[in-house]
Parts: structure tokens; C-alpha cells; sequence
């Protein structure tokens, strides 16, 4: 049995399958492992990063934005 996030990553993921959308993107902070763990179990894959999504003093020291990709077949 699916826990309750991949029950619902998966939602997401039907639902856009449905609504003919091309990917899913998601967002989280690179010192986020566990998220960038389970977007990644769930099939997304690194689509790029943003050093200053946040505020324009985050890199080198602080947090980064990570984008996450699933491409869709319809």
C-alpha cells in the first residue's frame, strides 16, 4: 500500500495526465533530501536549479531552489 504523499503524487499525476499536460514540475530546497528522495522514487528527475529563487544572497551558503520534472505520455 502506497503512503499518503505517493497516494497523492500520484493523483497529481493521473489528473494531469487527464487534463493532457506535457509534466509535472515540482519545487524544494536542495538541503531538502528526503523531497528531492521522493520526487525522485516518483519518477521526476532533475529539470534545473535557481540560485537566487529565494533571495539574491542564498548561494553559495544557503538554500537552493531544485526543480523537479515528470514527463507525461499521454
Amino acid at each position: 500500500m502506497q503512503g499518503i504523499g505517493q497516494q497523492l503524487m500520484s493523483r497529481v499525476i493521473d489528473d494531469a495526465r487527464l487534463a493532457g499536460l506535457r509534466s509535472v514540475i515540482c519545487e524544494t530546497q536542495n538541503t531538502n533530501v528526503p523531497a528531492i528522495s521522493f520526487y525522485q522514487k516518483m519518477g521526476f528527475n532533475l529539470a534545473g536549479i535557481d540560485l537566487s529563487y529565494y533571495s539574491n544572497h542564498d548561494y553559495p551558503d544557503g538554500e537552493i531552489a531544485v526543480f523537479m520534472k515528470k514527463e507525461l505520455s499521454i
